[in-house]
């Protein structure tokens, strides 16, 4: 779900913004999970994380193919996306 609201948010937004509040996400992701008094929180926790992995793998991957385009360009396209994640 991260990945497809990603793609659309970078799209509007920006990759340095998107990039911030993928890494804002990662932290309370993780601070609910390392807190968690309940269940209930740990799932939270793992959403949230998860959510936020998403939109860095999408936002990390549009900002690797933008910064190594040429050296990418040499690599297989099969072995491309293989390599980016």
């Amino acid at each position: 779900m991260g990945c497809l609201l990603g793609g659309i948010a970078i799209d509007l937004r920006g990759r340095r913004l998107m990039n911030i509040i993928g890494n804002i996400g990662m932290a309370i992701g993780w601070l609910l999970i390392a807190f968690a008094q309940n269940p209930a929180m740990l799932i939270y926790g793992r959403i949230t994380e998860g959510i936020s992995r998403g939109f860095l793998a999408t936002c990390l991957t549009v900002i690797i193919q933008t910064f190594f385009k040429d050296t990418l360009s040499e690599i297989p396209c099969f072995l491309r996306q293989v390599l980016l994640q």
